[in-house]
């Protein structure tokens, strides 16, 4: 039987060990083709609320911090988690607070945009199955859930494609966008209820 939610701390804390972008968030160019067609498919201009766990050192939360009115970002490691700070000391709209979903999900936060960006194959069935309904109880009527994930072979429990298909099959969600490309998915939805 199932009993962890995600990979554990210490997966993410071996990946950051010497290396404070080992993604290459802020210079490769799959991360920036990425960042380029998340940012043009999303269905709004500007957004309220935003939240985007496993937010790195916040190169992604940089850029959507110029469509939205506040963001608040997430990241396992606290190391990481200060550097992404820092990045935003400055900037009173963003918030990084240190933690992991689905566990550390923000409680009593309405969210009109969700940004899952290659975070949730990082989860196992069962802590997916518990994000999706923390979205759709945090995501306000209207809002918009976001997920692009690798298409490659990772080594974590679950694909890019199992994510995509949760986000697809959330509750009284209306899919907007469907983009594929070789190397990631991209999917907006709506939650429109009834």
């Amino acid at each position: 039987m199932e009993t962890s939610l995600r990979l554990p701390d210490a997966y993410f804390e071996r990946a950051y060990d010497g290396n404070p972008d080992p993604w290459d968030f802020e210079a490769s160019p799959y991360e920036r083709r990425k960042a380029e067609v998340l940012l043009a498919s999303l269905p709004r201009e500007r957004y309220r609320h935003a939240f985007e766990p496993g937010c790195s050192n916040g190169a992604l939360t940089e850029r959507l911090a110029t469509r939205a009115n506040q963001v608040l970002g997430m990241e396992v490691v606290p190391t990481v988690a200060d550097c992404a700070r820092k990045r935003f000391s400055a900037d009173r709209t963003v918030r990084v607070q240190t933690g992991a979903i689905p566990e550390d999900w923000p409680s009593h936060a309405t969210f009109d945009l969700i940004v899952l960006s290659e975070v949730g194959y990082y989860l196992t069935r069962s802590g997916l199955d518990l994000a999706m309904r923390l979205v759709r109880e945090s995501l306000s009527a209207g809002g918009d859930v976001v997920s692009v994930n690798y298409r490659g072979g990772t080594d974590s429990p679950l694909s890019g494609a199992d994510v995509d298909a949760a986000v697809r099959a959330l509750p009284s969600a209306c899919c907007l966008v469907s983009h594929e490309e070789p190397e990631f998915l991209l999917t907006v939805v709506r939650y429109e209820p009834d």
